[in-house]
């Protein structure tokens, strides 16, 4: 959807016989919802507004690079939750030059998921010229990325004036763009509620409509599609024309005809593993962890534990080994980094991916940024995420981050650097105080069968 071609460089069909990517179009399979899997993240969408602390709202009449028709604003009338759902409505108004609004909202930076089933419920308008989508892209994309190496996972997407949808992948290919080919696979009516979803590992994307699988492509490891083994964030947008849906629009949709609605959009993960293999010792490295708060600890090497993870770093205080560190801010200046903390050179094997965790609480709401760089260098970011704290609610931080194997500079160590200041999209002053407590942190990989 946000693509800036539509056209592979080199032809499809040599794509897709290069990786040997199965495309399972011909038959509809019945295979979902057989694994177990947990709730990682949804939003509902029951309030009266848009939760901010999960969605941006993009405002821009760029058309995605697709020649599309529309501005996208932020805007109520373009962007509603009421009655448990949210709606993206179309409008036939002209505003900043096209002639036409509506609404793109995405999780980047916010939420941002590597691997798992994400899903929404949805209603899709029908009529000649809409391009309805619900997509990923890779969260690297505006940091020196770029489209399509950041890589693009089309969970569904719809045009013009009939009943199907499609499914597709984007990445990059020797330099250039290189597409999947999923076919249209007829939904039925697709103004009335379906779940579309995608259920993705290291090895393969496979995307369904209802429980009926419509698509498979496999992504095993491959240079050219690392795009997919790293964490992408969540779009929803209605666009109108363009390269696709062609500019052929028929204006007696508008307003009625003109709404995307979503009942919900949710996320869910496999728990670990266990493991079967014989307790050996996967290192993760030493640390002192320096909290501004005279806290101390270490990162520390443990066996193989039931649940196939290894390795741990609790954060303790002086005189407790499970309350862990509070940091006492009185005042939080003017830049989000105007006072920070952060771990000390963690050892980190490229190639890993270790499971972060704590327990993050506020004394007021709050956002709190966290990054993990590599050897202490902007020049490596392998996890950055502004965090929406509650007043004195706890906060449970889970995130999968992946060290790239092609981390093999000299050191190999990670820092957890923690910004504690005031966030450009915060309505504080900068003299505000508040303590931050952090307890049962943890950072851990899985187990080195032996």
């Amino acid at each position: 959807m946000g693509k800036t071609m539509k056209k592979m460089i080199a032809s499809v069909v040599a794509v897709a016989m290069a990786f040997s990517i199965p495309v399972v179009n011909s038959v509809s399979q019945k295979e979902v919802k057989a694994a177990e899997w947990n709730l990682v993240w949804s939003d509902e969408f029951n309030g009266t507004a848009l939760d901010r602390n999960n969605w941006n709202v993009e405002q821009n009449g760029n058309g995605g690079g697709n020649q599309e028709l529309q501005y996208y604003l932020d805007n109520t009338k373009n962007i509603e939750v009421s009655n448990g759902s949210l709606k993206i409505h179309a409008l036939h108004e002209s505003y900043g030059g096209k002639q036409y609004t509506s609404g793109r909202i995405t999780t980047a930076n916010k939420r941002t998921f590597l691997y798992g089933k994400i899903e929404a419920r949805i209603k899709l308008p029908r009529f000649s010229g809409a391009w309805p989508a619900f997509w990923m892209l890779g969260n690297n994309i505006n940091k020196g990325v770029g489209w399509p190496k950041c890589g693009e996972m089309d969970i569904m997407e719809a045009i013009n004036n009939d009943n199907n949808v499609y499914s597709n992948l984007h990445w990059d290919f020797q330099g250039g763009q290189a597409d999947t080919k999923g076919t249209a696979h007829n939904v039925g009516d697709r103004t009335q509620y379906h779940v579309y979803g995608m259920e993705w590992d290291a090895n393969r994307a496979k995307f369904y409509v209802d429980d009926t699988v419509i698509e498979t492509y496999n992504i095993t490891d491959s240079a050219e599609m690392q795009e997919f083994r790293k964490e992408q964030f969540i779009i929803l947008n209605l666009a109108i024309g363009g390269t696709w849906p062609g500019n052929n629009i028929d204006n007696s949709a508008f307003p009625d005809r003109s709404t995307m609605e979503v009942d919900w959009v949710r996320v869910y993960q496999k728990p670990p593993e266990p493991t079967t293999a014989p307790p050996v010792t996967s290192y993760v490295g030493e640390s002192d962890v320096d909290m501004l708060a005279n806290a101390n600890g270490k990162f520390s090497t443990y066996q193989c534990g039931a649940n196939g993870w290894a390795g741990t770093a609790v954060i303790n205080n002086e005189t407790t080994q499970k309350n862990g560190a509070t940091v006492n801010i009185s005042s939080i200046g003017n830049s989000i980094w105007a006072l920070q903390a952060h771990s000390q050179k963690v050892k980190a094997i490229a190639g890993n991916t270790y499971r972060m965790a704590m327990t993050l609480t506020s004394t007021i709401n709050k956002q709190i940024r966290i990054k993990i760089r590599g050897n202490d260098s902007d020049e490596y970011i392998f996890f950055d995420e502004t965090i929406n704290l509650q007043a004195n609610q706890p906060y449970e931080l889970v995130r999968n981050v992946t060290i790239p194997s092609t981390f093999n500079e000299e050191g190999n160590y990670i820092v957890i650097d923690y910004g504690f200041g005031k966030n450009e999209n915060e309505n504080l002053p900068e003299n505000t105080a508040f303590n931050l407590a952090i307890s049962n942190a943890s950072m851990v990989t899985r187990c080195i069968k032996g």
